[in-house]
């Protein structure tokens, strides 16, 4: 993942710098700052080692594998899963415990935009379930012409199409989604797409999903967190929407140059094609490597 995010940062760090120094020299600045300087403080320091512990619990459920799961109502859930979804509940009540009043009312806090975002998710989805069972249908369920634009007549993976497609997808849906999508298009297997053969694949779905998540308005769900804590402020939603073109135009256009240059990291290496694999997706090889031979 390295390559990619180094050549995409690369591109807009170097536009970026000729975009501002372009406008810095356009606008009459002062020699020197009028207004007094204040000291910075930062309140609510103790939610830090908070964000901490979130990322501990993260780690936890990708580190520890007791090996034990339970079915709850027709759906699998992993005790590291579930522990992990425990202790961030835990770590929110903990910060709404220890965090002043103050703090949250100097930021205007409120749980609406959180509501919102919370319900897009929620209808996301449960409206993705059926999605994935024909995508796991492969060649035989109803996406049969999708399923065959990013794989060749092998069945191998065509890693710039995935990079592609799901790039596409995320630019009018959140990335999360999009690459829950993807990953179950290339089989859904995390070991192979992760440490094995088609670890290439998982590179090329996670670059798209992730970079071309602002090419629209609705490509990323904070977008729609932002608008709405915008309304509460009293912001007309015109002036909303002119704010957030002016930054698209900004900052999307410099990423274009970039996205080819990145979609050709996801072609450093050909995956091999694994017994784990969908039949669909190995019927022309009657032998498998095992998946330890591909680096």
């Amino acid at each position: 993942m390295l390559p990619p995010v180094l050549i995409s940062s690369a591109v807009l760090l170097t536009l970026f710098y000729f975009i501002d120094r372009h406008y810095a020299l356009e606008d009459e600045i002062l020699p020197r700052d009028p207004s007094p300087d204040s000291a910075l403080k930062i309140h609510g320091k103790r939610n830090f080692f908070l964000l901490a512990a979130v990322v501990g619990a993260v780690l936890l459920s990708g580190i520890w594998k007791p090996g034990i799961s339970f079915d709850i109502l027709g759906s699998h859930y992993e005790l590291q899963n579930l522990v992990r979804d425990g202790l961030l509940l835990a770590i929110t009540a903990v910060s709404i415990k220890i965090t002043p009043k103050q703090v949250r009312a100097g930021n205007e806090f409120n749980w609406d935009p959180i509501a919102e975002v919370g319900k897009l998710f929620l209808g996301i989805f449960i409206t993705i379930a059926p999605v994935l069972a024909i995508l796991k249908a492969g060649e035989h369920g109803a996406m049969a012409g999708i399923v065959a634009l990013v794989h060749d007549s092998s069945g191998n993976p065509v890693n710039t199409m995935y990079f592609w497609m799901s790039g596409l997808l995320s630019a009018f849906l959140d990335n999360a989604p999009t690459y829950l999508v993807f990953f179950n298009l290339a089989g859904g297997d995390p070991q192979a797409l992760m440490t094995g053969h088609l670890f290439h694949t998982l590179l090329a779905v996670s670059m798209g999903s992730v970079f071309m998540g602002a090419l629209s308005y609705i490509g990323n769900a904070p977008n729609f967190m932002v608008k709405a804590i915008a309304e509460q402020r009293k912001v007309p939603h015109a002036r909303l929407l002119r704010l957030h073109g002016l930054v698209l135009r900004h900052t999307r256009s410099p990423l274009y140059p970039a996205h080819p240059l990145s979609s050709s990291c996801g072609r450093f290496s050909k995956p091999r094609i694994h017994k784990s694999l969908p039949a669909y997706r190995r019927q022309a090889f009657k032998q498998s490597e095992p998946i330890n031979a591909v680096r």
